[in-house]
């Protein structure tokens, strides 16, 4: 793809602190009397982005970092280009302070550069009222749980052309290591493949929770006071597209479970839904007249699920839903074969485990928090690399450690995150993250003569686990382990045992 050096400028809707939450929606109109040839472009946005041309889905991102390491795509809309007018545009949004904790942030904008297209000439922004944000939950359960908002979605009339305004321009672009100016984010090329989206080809079950049995869901009517269940046999994490009929003013509202709880708060048989509940988060759609009897919702961001919940305010009739499954194309070149038969699913429960927690990053988990902790991290990245010649996803984990380093000489404990941890453990299984890739990577001269200086700065300044320092030793979450930390003696075994191996 031909370089293009960064003319354009970053936009946004508005400059009042108001105008950073919600959903905008950029668009350019252009026209081209000839489509041959090709038609690079970049594009980035803060918080992130879905980016059509004539109605076709281009790409999604960015792909997640921080403001020093904020990426940008490069595409080439040679095939989707028309001769005569086309148009882009690029749904935008910021959660603003409801954001996942693994998202960083500066404010609401976006920019795009290409030949006779960059911003913001000739660009136009609205903002959608259609989705707003809100903090949904069915149920607060016993756990942590960051990964965003709820989203609430409103059937409307298309926009008319007196919602377009002007943008607000923001600032230049700096690609990262240039000359420090106007510009929060200091941007620089994606490094990993898009994100997979296939179809998922399987039907959801609706359950019976009083006798567990579940019959095939064609179509289904909730009524008012009904809490409907759809089982879809196995986690998923991707996007739902909904298909409601029902009376304009309905509110229907969609509630998430990787699993059900019983009354103490635990998850026992997840196949066994009887006498539990679901706890977790929710997203919201307002059924509004649209000239249609079908109303169709999806979500901005992907959501994590084996179970959903139904409920209604008036009867509302579930025509369609479809899964479109996404997240890391990991690709599996490795297999295990064993005398007895249940090793076999057990290989295909750890397959499907490690493919739901990597998308942008690996996940500690894709429901509940979606944020890299390299106690995790470490072990996801060995797995990944005996399955799979790809590196890519290790790479960009180990980099982004390193970008977390404090004055202490110690790593955050997960990364990216907007809220400092420090778990000093947590940066030994850095340490022995640098030697694995020396183990199943290249790694230049150059970047190894630095990782020793990482790691030799970390064993230096590493704090003693029984000092005075206000530090948290976690190791794991066991009952007898207060927050994770091993007591008394044992602390400092496990301490010893990880800084030997780290050496």
């Amino acid at each position: 793809m031909a370089e293009l050096r960064w003319t354009a400028r970053w936009i946004s809707y508005g400059q009042h602190p108001t105008d950073d939450l919600g959903v905008y929606c950029f668009r350019r109109k252009f026209s081209l009397p000839d489509v041959s040839g090709s038609f690079p472009i970049k594009v980035s946005a803060d918080q992130r982005y879905h980016l059509t041309l004539n109605g076709k889905r281009i790409g999604e991102g960015p792909q997640r970092g921080d403001l020093a390491h904020w990426f940008f795509e490069e595409y080439d809309l040679a095939h989707h280009l028309v001769a005569g007018e086309n148009v882009l545009e690029a749904v935008v949004w910021s959660f603003g302070r409801y954001a996942p904790m693994a998202q960083h942030t500066h404010r609401l904008a976006f920019v795009l550069q290409g030949s006779g297209v960059s911003t913001p000439n000739g660009w136009k922004v609205r903002r959608c009222t259609d989705v707003q944000f809100d903090m949904l939950h069915g149920e607060v359960g016993p756990f942590y749980i960051d990964v965003g908002p709820g989203e609430i979605h409103t059937s409307d009339l298309l926009p008319s052309e007196d919602d377009w305004r002007n943008p607000n321009v923001v600032g230049h672009v700096l690609e990262r290591g240039e000359f420090a100016g106007d510009s929060p984010w200091f941007l620089l090329p994606r490094t990993l493949p898009a994100m997979k989206l296939e179809e998922w080809h399987g039907s959801p079950l609706i359950v019976n929770r009083d006798t567990n049995e579940r019959q095939v869901c064609e179509t289904l009517v909730v009524h008012p006071g009904e809490r409907a269940l759809l089982d879809f046999g196995e986690l998923h994490a991707g996007y739902p597209h909904f298909t409601f009929e029902g009376q304009p003013g309905t509110v229907v509202t969609i509630n998430y479970g990787e699993a059900l709880f019983d009354e103490r708060g635990h998850k026992g048989d997840r196949n066994d839904v009887r006498n539990k509940r679901i706890q977790g988060y929710q997203d919201r759609f307002i059924l509004k007249e649209n000239g249609s009897s079908e109303h169709r919702f999806s979500t901005l961001w992907w959501r994590t699920f084996r179970y959903l919940q139904l409920q209604s305010d008036n009867p509302v009739r579930l025509s369609r839903i479809r899964v479109e499954k996404t997240g890391y194309p990991y690709s599996v070149e490795s297999s295990f074969k064993g005398d007895d038969p249940w090793i076999e699913k057990i290989w295909d429960a750890g397959i499907r485990t490690a493919k739901l927690c990597a998308g942008e990053t690996y996940f500690d988990c894709p429901y509940y928090e979606q944020l890299q902790y390299a106690g995790d991290t470490r072990i996801q990245i060995l797995l990944h690399s005996f399955l799979s010649r790809d590196r890519r996803l290790q790479r960009n984990a180990v980099e982004q450690f390193s970008w977390s380093l404090l004055p202490s000489g110690l790593t955050q404990s997960r990364y990216p995150s907007r809220v400092q941890q420090v778990i000093p453990p947590f940066s030994l299984f850095w340490i022995l993250m640098l030697m694995d890739q020396v183990l199943y990577d290249e790694v230049a001269p150059s970047d190894l003569v630095r990782n020793r200086a990482w790691a030799s700065n970390i064993l230096a300044n590493f704090p003693d686990p029984s000092g005075s320092e206000p530090f948290w030793f976690f190791f794991d979450w066991l009952d007898t382990w207060p927050m994770g930390v091993p007591r008394n003696t044992l602390l400092k075994e496990c301490t010893n045992m990880l800084l030997q191996a780290a050496q």
